[in-house]
């Protein structure tokens, strides 16, 4: 009876490790990342993409809570040991996005045109770049930051 407790003891672990799934299947910690993020890029992109463009700085204080609204959301997410490395590559990336749209705030408050070009062109490179890494992490939706 003691070997037979033993046995469905150990059959239960099994069965309960299978089921949870490692990091790097689609239910595990990797794949819940990635449809998380997902989710979330997916709304911090259609929001950005229903502000009229400008370079005025209501126009940028939109963008700029739209992106850290996004950043605060992928930063509260869990990183995935599976791929750990690139994952929190991918959320430094989405940090920089946030911080430098914040730049683009300050340099049209400061009045720059020129400053503010600059800094508008080291954003889309920062969302180029945060794409980029969400591709080579297996993101649909975050890879089409561009």
């Amino acid at each position: 009876m003691k070997r037979l407790a033993v046995t469905l003891s150990g059959l239960a672990l099994v069965v309960s490790l299978a089921a949870c799934g490692g990091d790097s299947e689609a239910g595990g910690a990797k794949g819940q990342f990635i449809a998380q993020g997902d989710v979330i890029c997916g709304q911090g992109i259609e929001q950005v993409d229903s502000i009229n463009p400008g370079t005025d700085t209501a126009t940028l204080e939109k963008v700029r809570d739209a992106w850290r609204q996004m950043w605060d959301q992928i930063d509260a997410l869990p990183v995935p040991h599976d791929g750990e490395a690139k994952a929190l590559e991918f959320k430094s990336g989405v940090h920089n996005m946030s911080l430098t749209s914040e730049a683009a705030v300050q340099a049209s408050m400061i009045g720059g045109q020129q400053k503010v070009d600059r800094t508008l062109q080291v954003l889309a490179d920062s969302t180029k770049k945060a794409g980029e890494v969400a591709d080579d992490y297996g993101f649909k939706v975050c890879s089409q930051l561009k």
